[in-house]
C-alpha cells in the first residue's frame, strides 16, 4: 500500500503509527507539516473509508496483502463492502436472511474480522442498500428509467392457511400478498420486437397486499413513459388499470390463456376426446383459419352427435363455452387484425416462478411491502444479469464516500443530518 498524503498537509512527512480499531484492524497514519517537528505532528485518516486488515491474500492477483492492505469499510461498519456486496448477491440468487448473514459472519471471520450476532443483519441491508443499487443500476439507466413500448405484465400470489367455517382447509388459503411483473422484449417498434433471438428482460418487479385495480396504477405509475400495447391475461384489475392510467391503450389477450380456459370448459363439458376437444391448441387463437374452424366446429357439435349422451351438467359447462366463445370473440379478433409480439405472457412466467420458488417457503416473515419490494430489486437485478458482487462493492463504495463515509442508517431518526435524501425512510443517491 502506498503512503498517503495528508488532506490538511500534502507536503507533510507521514509514516505509519500502530493501528486503532478493535483488534487492529485499522491502520493509523500520523504527519508532520513541513517545517514543523514531531511535537506538531498530528494522527490523520487518509480516507473517510478506511481499509480493514484481513488476513490471507487477494484471489484476484495472487499476491500476499501487506500490513496496510484490506477491504474497504465505512468507519462504524463491522464489516466490509465486498463481504456486503457478496452478501446482496447471495440473496438477489434466493439465499435467506438467515443464511446470508451466516455466511457474512464466517467470511469475515476467515479475514480477521469481528463478527455481529445480530441475525438481522443481512435483512438490513436489503433496506438501505437495495434502493442505492437500484437508483445507480437501473433508474439512472436509460433502458430501465422508462417503461418500454412492449410491455407484458402478470402476477404471481402467495396465499397462507387458512380454514372454512367447518374447519376443512381451504385449497389456496388466505392472500397475503402478490407480486407484480412486467417485462418487455426490448426496445424499438412494435415490429422490432419480432426480430428473431430477442430476449425476454424484466423491467419491473411490485407488491400488492390485494390485487385490484389501485395496486395495478400505483404500479404503472413507478416509471415515466408509455408503451405501444399491453400483452396480459384480461385480469379485470389490469384491463382496469390499463384503461385509468393509459387510456386507449391497445390491450392484447394472451392466447395461451386463452387456450387453457378452453380446454378446461371442453374437459368440464365431457368433449376432450372428441375431434373438436382435440383440435384446440397454442395456435387455435393466433390463425384465422384456425380460430374461424373453432368456432364452426362448436356450432355444428349438436349435427355431429357427440352431444347426445352429455349429462345434463355437461351440456351446461358446453353452454357455458359457446357463451365464453361470443364474449371472447371480440378480443380474439382484436389479436388477429393487430399483429403484434408477443402472443402470450409466457415469457413472464419463468422469472416470476423463480421468485416464488425462491420466497414461498418464508412468505410469513416477508409480509412488510417495502422490505419485500427492496428484495425484488436484488431479484431483478440477479435476472437481468447485474448481480456482481464486484460491481455492486463499487456502487457502495461511491454511495459511502458521498456521505462522509457513514453507512446508510438502519432507520431515518439515526443520522438525519447526513442524509439529507432521506424521506419517509427511502435513500436517494446523492444529486437525486
Amino acid at each position: 500500500m502506498r503512503t498517503p498524503a495528508c488532506p490538511q498537509h500534502p507536503g507533510g512527512r507521514v509514516w505509519r503509527d500502530g493501528r486503532y480499531g478493535k483488534n487492529g484492524q485499522y491502520q493509523r497514519w500520523r504527519c508532520v507539516p513541513p517545517g514543523g517537528t514531531r511535537r506538531d505532528s498530528h494522527l490523520f485518516q487518509p480516507t473517510p473509508l478506511p481499509r480493514k486488515a484481513v488476513g490471507g491474500g487477494c484471489m484476484e492477483c495472487d499476491r500476499r496483502w501487506s500490513p496496510g492492505d484490506g477491504l474497504p469499510s465505512a468507519r462504524t461498519d463491522r464489516f466490509s463492502l465486498r463481504e456486503k456486496a457478496e452478501a446482496l448477491v447471495q440473496m438477489a440468487h434466493g439465499t435467506t436472511y438467515r443464511q446470508a448473514s451466516r455466511r457474512a459472519r464466517r467470511r469475515a471471520l476467515q479475514r480477521g474480522g469481528e463478527i455481529s450476532a445480530d441475525g438481522r443483519i443481512a435483512g438490513d441491508w436489503v433496506s438501505m442498500y437495495a434502493p442505492i443499487l437500484q437508483a445507480q443500476l437501473l433508474n439512472d439507466y436509460p433502458k430501465y428509467g422508462r417503461w418500454p413500448e412492449v410491455l407484458v405484465l402478470d402476477s404471481a400470489p402467495f396465499h397462507g392457511r387458512a380454514k372454512r367455517s367447518d374447519g376443512r382447509p381451504k385449497p389456496s388459503g388466505r392472500h397475503l400478498f402478490s407480486v407484480l411483473g412486467a417485462l418487455s422484449y426490448g426496445e424499438g417498434t412494435v415490429d422490432d420486437a419480432h426480430a428473431l433471438g430477442r430476449r425476454p428482460r424484466i423491467w419491473r418487479y411490485g407488491v400488492a397486499t390485494r390485487v385490484d385495480v389501485a395496486s395495478w396504477v400505483a404500479f404503472f405509475s413507478q416509471l415515466p413513459g408509455q408503451p405501444l400495447y399491453v400483452v396480459c391475461d384480461g385480469h379485470p384489475a389490469i384491463v382496469g388499470a390499463i384503461n385509468a392510467q393509459w387510456p386507449g391503450m391497445p390491450v392484447f389477450r394472451c392466447t395461451a390463456h386463452l387456450t387453457m380456459q378452453a380446454q378446461e370448459i371442453v374437459r368440464q363439458a365431457g368433449l376432450r376426446e372428441t375431434p373438436f376437444g382435440q383440435s384446440i391448441n397454442e395456435k387455435t387463437f393466433t390463425s384465422d383459419s384456425r380460430w374461424g374452424w373453432f368456432r364452426l366446429n362448436l356450432e355444428t357439435l349438436e349435427e355431429d352427435g357427440y352431444t347426445q349422451s352429455l349429462s345434463r351438467n355437461q351440456r351446461s359447462q358446453l353452454d357455458a363455452l359457446r357463451r365464453w366463445t361470443e364474449a371472447i370473440a371480440p378480443e380474439v379478433q382484436f389479436n388477429l387484425e393487430n399483429e403484434h409480439a408477443p402472443w402470450s405472457t409466457g415469457g413472464l412466467e419463468r422469472p416470476l416462478r423463480v421468485v416464488k420458488n425462491s420466497l414461498y417457503d418464508r412468505r410469513f416473515a416477508l409480509r412488510n411491502p417495502d422490505r419485500l419490494s427492496h428484495l425484488l430489486v436484488l431479484f431483478q437485478l440477479a435476472q437481468i444479469g447485474l448481480a456482481d458482487a464486484h460491481q455492486w462493492a463499487h456502487v457502495l463504495h461511491d454511495q459511502h464516500l458521498g456521505y462522509q463515509g457513514a453507512p446508510p442508517p438502519r432507520r431515518l431518526v439515526d443520522r438525519p443530518e447526513l442524509y439529507p435524501g432521506l424521506r419517509g425512510g427511502r435513500i436517494r443517491a446523492p444529486g437525486s
